[in-house]
């Protein structure tokens, strides 16, 4: 595969649609975005704990699989190098359960707590 391949796409713009709702969802707790830089600092240095796992493979925390970038990590190295097609499913079964959660979240925390006038 190649990062031009359909699965690649795919796989990209799940994630980042989930990542993207749930920023939406959590930004909605928050005054302006300096009072959301920390949070969002701290949501992202978990997000990218899987590549210190992939960088080190000695590390063996079992809370990390849980994280949403790990099995897309994994999942991508699948389609680029090894075609493992384990990896690739669950990162799209992961991810087809993800990204609808985090778009719900979103939608409820903007309407709940931002359209309160509108409904």
């Amino acid at each position: 595969a190649y990062l031009g391949s359909p699965g690649m796409w795919a796989l990209m713009l799940l994630a980042g649609a989930g990542v993207s709702c749930l920023g939406v969802g959590l930004s909605v707790f928050f005054r302006n975005l300096a009072s959301f830089f920390y949070p969002f600092a701290g949501v992202g240095l978990l997000f990218a704990t899987p590549m210190y796992l992939f960088a080190a493979p000695s590390i063996d925390a079992a809370w990390i699989a849980w994280v949403p970038t790990h099995p897309v990590l994994f999942g991508t190295d699948a389609l680029l190098f090894d075609g493992a097609t384990d990896d690739v499913t669950r990162a799209f079964l992961y991810l087809a359960v993800f990204t609808p959660a985090c778009a719900a979240f979103a939608f409820l925390a903007v309407t709940r707590r931002l359209m309160k006038e509108a409904a």
